[in-house]
């Protein structure tokens, strides 16, 4: 059974997404940091990674760089999940092929649309 990848180092917010995920019925992951996420992905792989690019030991570029070369290219989606607002990030979002780019705070309910329609797109590319 698939599960989703929370790469989140902030407690509180990850406590929220783990929230709304069990709310969902989704099995899900906590990773506080690269390394871990990483670890995590190697041993199974996701169905989906939220994904925040400020972690205390590489960025979520590097993170998504390392997953992306355990599988194929874009094999999960992504979802990322920050407080980084400037337009260059969202521009590499975009050569990225990242699947939606919710800042924080964001509403629970803009979260949940977001998960949601890339569960439908694993759904159908699997």
């Amino acid at each position: 059974m698939s599960y989703i990848l929370i790469i989140e180092d902030h407690r509180q917010y990850a406590k929220v997404i783990e929230m709304l995920l069990d709310q969902m019925g989704v099995r899900h992951q906590h990773a506080p940091n690269g390394t871990t996420a990483i670890e995590y992905a190697q041993s199974e792989k996701p169905m989906l990674v939220l994904l925040d690019l400020n972690l205390p030991d590489m960025t979520g570029w590097e993170i998504l760089d390392t997953l992306r070369n355990i599988y194929d290219e874009y094999s999960f989606p992504v979802i990322v999940s920050t407080a980084q607002t400037d337009p260059t990030n969202r521009m590499i979002a975009r050569f990225q092929f990242i699947k939606r780019y919710v800042t924080k705070p964001y509403e629970l309910s803009e979260l949940r649309a977001a998960i949601e329609e890339a569960l439908e797109l694993y759904k159908v590319a699997v």
